[in-house]
């Protein structure tokens, strides 16, 4: 491939941890992405390429490949500790300028054997962050060997498009942004009670193994409750689950004005 350098070969080993491939580097920094620009999902999730990870010691029989996050993030920070010059990656979620949070990602340096694997920490780490805290804005202070595949990412990869349209368009009805900044935020977390009263009409439902449980009440006053008895376990018809749920969701809404 054109442009991408060779930086370490073989074996390479870094304290406890064994790097068994070569690692390259792409003048862009956009490491080891050749699939990332496809749309081949299945390619870019290759977690445990040339055995890089840490396996489970029980392996799920139906996913034999299953990488738990917290096992990666524990050998993650672990390297980064072991080293002598780590980096960091500062990134700041803005939800508007009085709701923000903030969190310091631990990378190695870009000639460090395993820095092929700063961006996909990176973007997992991100992607968890926003579907966790949410945000429409995204400010980056980092090394551009990350911060540039992240906006690739982004703005280009099916995944990442995903996320920019439902946190952007759809949750905060905002253009989603990802961006490189030298600014420092601090977290600003706020909270805001939500509901709290009893006004307008709702429906209470209780789903249950033996019983199905509903209420409709209108400012506050019962309406209707009532309890209706159902064995879901044998009727393996989706369509009679649903339509089970449905006639008693309808039952407790005739009581209320249309």
């Amino acid at each position: 491939m054109d442009g991408i350098k060779p930086v370490a070969h073989g074996n390479v080993k870094v304290g406890s941890f064994s790097f068994p491939t070569a690692v390259t580097h792409h003048p862009e920094s956009d490491h080891f992405l050749s699939a990332e620009k496809s749309n081949s999902v299945a390619d870019i999730w290759t977690w445990n390429m040339n055995g890089f990870w840490n396996s489970p010691q029980h392996r799920p029989e139906l996913d034999p490949d299953f990488l738990p996050a917290i096992l990666c993030w524990q050998q993650w920070t672990s390297l980064c500790q072991s080293i002598s010059s780590p980096i960091t990656l500062k990134i700041a979620l803005l939800r508007s300028p009085e709701s923000v949070t903030t969190f310091t990602l631990p990378l190695v340096p870009d000639h460090h054997p395993a820095a092929q694997w700063n961006f996909r920490v990176a973007e997992r780490i991100l992607k968890f962050l926003l579907w966790s805290r949410g945000g429409h804005q995204v400010a980056l202070r980092g090394p551009d060997s990350v911060t540039h595949p992240l906006k690739h990412h982004f703005s280009h990869h099916p995944c990442g498009i995903f996320d920019q349209n439902m946190m952007g368009d759809r949750i905060y009805l905002s253009p989603f942004t990802i961006t490189a900044s030298d600014q420092e935020f601090r977290d600003i977390e706020t909270s805001r009670p939500l509901g709290r009263h009893l006004h307008g009409c709702r429906i209470g439902f209780d789903l249950g193994a033996s019983d199905r449980k509903v209420a409709a009440v209108q400012d506050g006053k019962p309406l209707f409750s009532e309890e209706f008895i159902w064995d879901p376990l044998p009727q393996s018809d989706p369509d009679w689950h649903f339509n089970q749920i449905t006639d008693v969701l309808k039952r407790a809404a005739a009581h209320l004005p249309r």
